[in-house]
């Protein structure tokens, strides 16, 4: 008679050993295995470790039967169940040192994404337990081997942003953290976050679109399907900050400073947001002048940012030195010709605002068109 095959007989006696109500996987385990059906196997592998009442079983189904099939099943699949099993480890250390077997069997070019995949892992493990020691490596390294790939799925991207992100939010690198974070966002659907994750997110990238050193356009976070979930929550007043700022509205700074003291880090760095809100104030006042009158006093500036006529300039040149605006000062009659302002994403305000300006472009045009008409038909009209 022909020996039992060990994987089946694996099998059997985990299934006398699980509760009842998902005694049944094992039964398609069996069946997929012995037909030898990897890919359906594989799907059904991904319905058990996802199911709640498999967790306590995890480590050594994966132990004794998922490992069996390293070599037949997708090597990205095989490491996404393993990230799974990985929470069920007693601690933090367990699970890097399950991680790091998994990521070093993964370690071959016909594997290299599922490598990233378990290295991004192990450094999220390793910020989880309130270290970075090695992130910063385990991430660069990461980043130069997905340079070196042709095609990268859309889930290593993501795990990789999101990595990255928690690493430069560990080391108060705001600007860093804000890309990174909403790189992430892209890679996935925001609709599937927990209505907890999304407020969390929000509030995250809010913080780090305010203090980022290089961080001069809100839109694109205020336009994002993420920051609705701080409208009508507690943190309300961070998303009216962020409004705040991107219209540079220095009048209704101060109505929303009291609330600075639920977190320290904006009373921290007061003084700088008073100086990007003065920089988005002066952005915001070129903006809405007429295409045909970006030669602006020094003095209407002071008023319109609220600053001291001696002040101007520095701020002026501040603004050039960072791109948000081009053109030219005059210190004789104490003006600046600007020629560019940065391109950024608009709020309906604003946009109400530049329709304005279409408008009274078209209008400047069509006049212009009908006195050359006036003057000599014969241009605009050719026989």
């Amino acid at each position: 008679m022909e020996p039992e095959n060990p994987v089946t007989q694996q099998l059997l006696t985990m299934k006398e050993q699980i509760r009842e109500d998902i005694k049944f996987y094992f039964d398609d385990f069996l069946d997929l295995h012995d037909r030898k059906l990897w890919h359906q196997l594989t799907l059904k592998l991904e319905k058990f470790v996802l199911d709640p009442n498999s967790g306590p079983y995890l480590l050594p189904f994966f132990e004794h039967f998922v490992k069996t099939l390293q070599s037949k099943i997708n090597p990205l699949k095989y490491v996404s169940i393993a990230l799974v099993v990985a929470h069920q480890c007693e601690n933090s250390a367990k699970s890097i040192e399950f991680l790091n077997e998994t990521a070093e069997k993964m370690d071959a070019p016909s594997s290299r994404e599922a490598h990233i995949l378990a290295s991004m892992e192990i450094a999220s493990h390793i910020l989880l337990s309130g270290s970075s020691e090695g992130v910063k490596a385990i991430v660069e390294k990461c980043q130069e081997a997905l340079d070196r790939l042709p095609h990268v799925e859309t889930i290593i991207y993501a795990h990789f942003y999101r990595v990255a992100a928690e690493l430069y939010k560990a080391q108060g690198d705001f600007a860093k953290y804000y890309n990174h974070s909403l790189l992430y966002l892209s890679c996935i659907n925001v609709e599937d976050l927990l209505e907890k994750e999304k407020v969390s997110r929000a509030y995250d990238l809010s913080l780090s679109a305010l203090l980022g050193d290089t961080i001069y356009n809100f839109g694109e976070l205020l336009m994002h399907p993420v920051s609705e979930s701080l409208k009508d929550s507690e943190h309300d007043w961070l998303y009216k900050l962020l409004l705040v700022f991107n219209r540079g509205e220095i009048g209704k700074f101060d109505s929303l400073v009291p609330h600075f003291s639920k977190q320290p880090l904006l009373e921290t760095h007061m003084e700088s947001l008073k100086k990007k809100l003065i920089l988005m104030a002066l952005v915001e006042y070129i903006f809405n002048q007429k295409t045909d009158s970006r030669v602006l006093s020094f003095q209407s500036i002071a008023q319109e940012c609220r600053i001291t006529l001696i002040e101007v300039e520095h701020v002026i040149m501040r603004a050039l030195s960072l791109g948000l605006i081009k053109g030219s000062i005059d210190q004789v009659t104490q003006t600046v010709s600007v020629s560019w302002v940065q391109p950024r994403y608009l709020d309906k305000t604003q946009l109400s605002t530049l329709h304005e300006k279409l408008k009274a472009w078209s209008c400047k045009a069509d006049t212009i068109y009908d006195f050359i008409q006036t003057l000599n038909p014969e241009i605009v009209n050719p026989q």
